[in-house]
């Protein structure tokens, strides 16, 4: 059986974005409530006519895209860069902080690939971000 005791807690954890400088400085976007990574692999297919199965062969990896859900803050430098970014089109770094594991961090480059606000009477407005990876993920643990 496993041992759910050393699963990772969420709270704590930060996104930020990187200015592009030499030591590159990280500030983090504020307000976030969600985040999720998921890459993919292309397959690609090596069937041949005597075979009775198909059979595949890893492709090329994709970082995929890095939603991220935040309250809507217009002050917060983090966000402020995020819609200036997708208006440019600006490739910038980004770093992942799981902060209640010590040292994990997840970091990529990334376009914006899609910038909203939602809100709904009586609601906060809140945001949502893709951030379209470019390259590897490198975790760091």
């Amino acid at each position: 059986m496993a041992n759910s005791a050393n699963a990772l807690k969420g709270e704590g954890l930060t996104v930020a974005i990187g200015d592009g400088a030499d030591p590159e400085v990280f500030t983090n976007i504020g307000e976030v409530l969600s985040t999720a990574i998921a890459q993919t692999r292309d397959t690609i297919e090596v069937t041949t006519l005597d075979e009775a199965w198909k059979e595949y062969i890893a492709g090329l990896k994709d970082g995929g895209e890095v939603p991220v859900e935040l309250n809507y803050y217009p002050d917060d430098t983090g966000q402020t860069t995020i819609q200036t970014d997708f208006e440019n089109g600006t490739l910038r770094n980004f770093k992942i902080t799981l902060t209640n594991s010590g040292s994990s961090e997840v970091t990529f480059a990334a376009i914006i690939s899609a910038l909203g606000w939602n809100s709904s009477t009586g609601e906060k407005i809140t945001g949502s971000v893709s951030l379209k990876v470019s390259g590897a993920i490198t975790f760091t643990a």
